[in-house]
């Protein structure tokens, strides 16, 4: 579990962090326990550590809050590496079996654990729709992206009832979920059932994205199933990077790509960040006109003054108004995208 959660790592601040989480978990599991429930076998004690894993971990020294929920499958996979969960009729060396259903984006570790950095080559983008044999395309701006994600199971029964959700993060991004996650444009796919130790997997897509932005992006995927819930649904606690989220969960993938500057031009994106702004202008102006609201000492004259404070809530209103105009015909242009 250590190694797995950083303990491999070359950074000894990450192997520091994988020491007091592993210590965490390990000491609440220990807490949880009454004489009535003291684990009798290495399964009960399993399911302690998953427990534990439930909870948010806030810490005094150093001060530090994490969200709960981002472990359990690692302390899993580390007990059936062990011998746990063995298969009927197993020799006793060997190691246990996967769950029962255990879909995953491969990212190279095949649906497992050992510690590596994160780059999921079965996560690919295309320019046109199709998935190209899986060969990836750097994504351009301001134009419509196809992207399409593999989904396998090293589980041992079959697959069902198998959803995939998109998303992706801009440049400069702190990937942190969910608020910097942005949902594609194609949010939801369906799968077909998966057979149970399918290791070709399932090719899902073309999720519809539009990047705004040129540089660095992220594209996540996650997947879930029928009693294989990604942890994203229900399970994590709270905002969680992408470092500690999506390595510990092989039903979510990630791929880093250079989306490059296209030649068309994005639609206006109306946030709240434009609607305070115009609205700071309206009520600058406003209170210009008011009496006794501000004064102005360089003015050349009240009625220039009180002219300044007109034209800005003019100003402001049309700015509102016309970027209003533009978020519907963002939304509209999203749906046909749909």
């Amino acid at each position: 579990m250590y190694r797995s959660i950083g303990g491999d790592s070359d950074s000894l601040e990450r192997r520091q962090f994988a020491a007091r989480t592993s210590i965490y978990l390990i000491l609440s599991a220990v807490a949880q326990l009454t004489p009535n429930t003291n684990p009798e076998n290495a399964s009960g004690f399993e399911h302690e550590l998953e427990e534990a894993d439930r909870h948010k971990w806030i810490s005094i020294n150093p001060q530090e809050t994490h969200a709960g929920g981002a472990y359990w499958k690692v302390i899993r996979w580390a007990f059936e590496k062990q011998g746990l969960f063995k298969a009927p009729g197993a020799l006793p060396t060997a190691e246990g079996a996967p769950p029962a259903v255990d879909v995953y984006i491969d990212d190279g570790r095949h649906g497992e654990y050992p510690f590596q950095p994160i780059h999921a080559y079965d996560i690919w983008n295309r320019l046109t729709i199709g998935e190209g044999g899986g060969v990836h395309e750097e994504p351009v701006t301001c134009q419509t992206n196809y992207a399409y994600v593999r989904i396998k199971n090293r589980g041992t029964q079959m697959a069902t009832n198998v959803v995939v959700d998109g998303f992706y993060c801009p440049p400069d991004s702190s990937k942190v979920f969910p608020k910097d996650w942005i949902s594609m444009n194609t949010k939801t796919l369906s799968v077909p059932n998966i057979a149970a130790n399918d290791s070709v997997g399932v090719v899902v897509g073309p999720f519809k994205w539009l990047p705004e932005l040129s540089g660095q992006q992220t594209m996540f995927f996650s997947v879930s199933a029928t009693n294989d819930e990604s942890n994203i649904d229900r399970r994590i606690t709270g905002s969680i990077p992408d470092w500690r989220l999506v390595p510990h969960d092989n039903n979510i993938g990630q791929r880093d790509v250079i989306a490059v500057e296209g030649k068309g031009r994005c639609p206006f994106k109306f946030s709240a960040y434009y609607a305070f702004a115009w609205a700071w202008i309206i009520y600058l102006g406003g209170l210009i006109i008011t009496p006794g609201g501000i004064g102005c000492t360089i003015c050349d004259g009240f009625l220039a003054f009180k002219a300044i404070g007109v034209i800005l809530i003019a100003f402001g209103i049309t700015g509102f108004v016309t970027n209003l105009a533009r978020m519907k015909g963002r939304t509209k242009n999203a749906a046909m995208l749909e």
